[in-house]
C-alpha cells in the first residue's frame, strides 16, 4: 500500500492517491475479469489489510496499471517501477499466508469478504428470520440493501434486464410482507431523492417480481433458525456467511469453510422445493416421501398489499 499510494514517483507523485485510483485504472487497462471500479476498490481494500493474498490475475492487474500511470515517463523508469511492484505483491502474499495460517479473520474482515462477494455475486440465496430491509440505523444492513438497490435496478433506475437473482427463504407470510413492503419503502425514499418517480420503482419491483429476479418464499420456520446468504451456489466456489443481529444494531458475521457449504449445499439448498402458490406448496409436502426435503411458496410483490406506511 505504501508503495502503491505514498512513494513518490519521478514526477513528484505517488503512482495512485488511493484504492480508489488505483481500481479505476485497473479496470480501465484490464480486461473484462475487472469491470466494476467499487468492486475492484474492494478488492484492492482487502488485499491492502492483508484479509486475502493477491490473486496471478490482480497481480498483473495491478502492474499493467502501474504502467498505465507512468506512461510518459521513460520505459526504463516504468520497468523499474513494475519491478519494485512485482516484488512488493510477492512479498506482501508471502507475509498473507504467514498471517493467515496463524489468526483467523476478524468480523470486520470477513463482513468485507461478504460485502465483495455481494458486489460480484450474481445469484444470492438468503435464508433469515428478518431481512437487512427489516433495520433501521445499521450501517451493515443499509450497505446490503444498497447493493441489493443497485444490482436490481431499482436506484439508481436502469432500464437493463438485472443479471443478478435474489431468493430469500423467511418463516412466515407477515415477514414476506414485511420484507416487500419495507423494500419497497426504502427504494422509494431513496428514489425521491434522486428525483425519480415512485411509479417506476413500483413498476420495476413487479417486474423484478415476475421475472423470478427476486424471489421470496415462505418456508417452515425452523428452516430460519441459522441465518445464512450463500453467494453463487451452483458455481464451483460458493461463498457462504452467518449473521447474528444483536443490540445496539449490531450484525456479526462469519464465514463457512468451503467443505461446509458443500455439505450446507447437499443437505438445504438441493432439498429445497419451490411452489407458486400455498396450496401446491402444502399438497406437495403431504405428499412428499422424503422426510428431508422442505418446501416453500413464492410471496409475490403486489403494489396494493406492499404499501409503505
Amino acid at each position: 500500500m505504501k508503495l502503491l499510494t505514498k512513494e513518490a514517483t519521478a514526477d513528484g507523485h505517488p503512482l495512485f492517491a488511493n484504492a480508489a485510483k488505483l481500481g479505476e485504472t485497473i479496470v480501465k487497462v484490464s480486461s473484462e475479469r475487472y469491470k466494476n471500479p467499487k468492486a475492484t476498490a474492494a478488492l484492492i481494500s482487502l488485499v491492502f489489510r492483508g484479509a486475502r493474498p493477491c490473486s496471478k490475475e490482480f497481480r498483473a492487474a495491478i502492474l499493467a496499471a502501474t504502467r498505465e500511470r507512468l506512461s510518459k515517463l521513460p520505459k526504463r523508469v516504468q520497468d523499474d517501477w513494475v519491478q519494485r511492484v512485482g516484488r512488493s505483491v510477492d512479498l506482501h502474499n508471502t507475509e498473507v499466508a504467514v498471517a493467515q495460517k496463524q489468526r483467523s479473520q476478524s468480523d470486520e474482515e470477513q463482513f468485507d469478504e461478504l460485502l465483495h462477494r455481494a458486489m460480484t455475486a450474481e445469484v444470492h440465496f438468503i435464508i433469515t428470520p428478518m431481512t437487512a430491509e427489516e433495520e433501521q440505523g445499521n450501517l451493515r444492513a443499509e450497505k446490503l440493501n444498497d447493493i441489493l438497490l443497485q444490482h436490481l435496478g431499482l436506484v439508481p433506475k436502469s432500464e437493463q434486464e438485472s443479471d443478478t437473482h435474489y431468493d430469500f427463504l423467511l418463516p412466515d407470510r407477515p415477514t414476506a410482507n414485511k420484507f416487500w413492503t419495507k423494500l419497497r419503502g426504502k427504494a422509494e425514499k431513496k428514489a425521491t431523492e434522486a428525483k425519480i418517480e415512485n411509479t417506476l420503482v413500483t413498476e420495476r419491483l413487479k417486474s423484478l417480481s415476475e421475472q423470478k429476479r427476486l424471489e421470496v418464499y415462505e418456508v417452515p420456520c425452523f428452516v430460519c433458525g441459522c441465518p445464512i446468504v450463500v453467494y453463487d451456489p451452483e458455481r464451483r466456489y460458493p461463498a457462504g456467511f452467518s449473521f447474528s443481529h444483536h443490540e445496539n444494531n449490531i450484525i456479526d458475521t462469519i464465514k463457512w469453510d468451503f467443505k461446509v457449504v458443500e455439505e450446507w449445499k447437499k443437505n438445504v439448498y438441493e432439498k429445497f422445493d419451490r411452489r407458486e402458490t400455498d396450496g401446491g406448496a402444502r399438497g406437495h409436502m403431504a405428499q412428499e416421501q422424503d422426510p428431508t426435503r422442505f418446501t416453500g411458496y413464492r410471496v409475490k410483490f403486489d403494489p396494493e398489499i406492499h404499501k409503505p406506511h
